[in-house]
């Protein structure tokens, strides 16, 4: 059927080509509010503006400027990494170390609540760098693991003092 459709087209081709239409714009604008093309000419400036826009934003998301923020800020990310990692390590050595020191010792020093309110701050702070990572948090965060160690280091020197001379923090 498609072929032989095809074949009279190309036989009577010329038959074709030589008609005209008649008066169909004239038709078609009479048809039409006010004898001239509808909101087309909106559809397509708004299509234009919408382009653009989309263009403008992703070029601004993509500036160069953001690059130097974004490098700054994969450092800043990297360098509390380091650090965070070896203050965890710090803590989880004391800690361990004082559960030792206080199975063999009478006088039993408790930091266990006090570390719990770091923990919790810790992580209230963790939070905040991650919606808002800035150099100010990571300072907040990384004196929370200097606190802790502190405590943890003042409870070692508690617990290596004799009997006698151990009071309660």
């Amino acid at each position: 059927m498609k072929n032989n459709l095809e074949n009279f087209i190309s036989e009577n081709r010329d038959a074709f080509d030589h008609r005209e239409p008649r008066n169909v714009w004239e038709k078609i604008s009479r048809n039409l509010p006010n004898g001239r093309p509808s909101t087309h000419w909106m559809w397509k400036a708004a299509a234009v503006l919408f382009f653009v826009t989309t263009v403008g934003l992703l070029i601004n998301t993509l500036s160069p400027g953001d690059q130097p923020r974004l490098a700054q800020q994969q450092n800043l990310d990297a360098q509390f990494n380091e650090v965070e990692s070896f203050y965890f390590q710090q803590i989880s050595e004391k800690r361990t170390l004082i559960d030792e020191l206080q199975q063999d010792n009478i006088y039993e020093i408790d930091v266990v609540a006090e570390l719990q309110k770091l923990d919790a701050m810790y992580l209230v702070l963790r939070n905040e760098y991650k919606e808002n990572p800035s150099p100010e948090v990571v300072d907040a965060l990384t004196l929370n693991l200097l606190v802790r160690i502190d405590l943890l280091n003042r409870t070692l020197e508690r617990l290596d003092q004799p009997e006698e001379m151990q009071i309660e923090i």
